[in-house]
């Protein structure tokens, strides 16, 4: 039996787009899940448009679960 030669790992290039990949990922993660926050609010003190603390909770909640379960699917 041979020893098989090792596989080369990866360029340096190529750990740096992945770095930037995971970067831009966890960026865009933060985002998702603070984006609510400073306008809720205003939401419920805006007149007329009928939001309430429990409103606002139940958007943000149907919001993260879609950010949630959206990238598990695959989709």
């Amino acid at each position: 039996m041979t020893k098989a030669e090792p596989t080369p790992g990866p360029s340096r290039g190529e750990r740096w787009l992945v770095l930037a990949a995971v970067s831009l990922a966890m960026f865009g993660d933060y985002y998702v899940f603070d984006a609510l926050d400073p306008v809720a609010p205003l939401l419920v003190a805006a007149p007329g448009l009928g939001f309430t603390n429990e409103r606002v909770g139940l958007l943000d909640f149907s919001y993260n679960v879609a950010a949630l379960l959206l990238p598990a699917t695959g989709r």
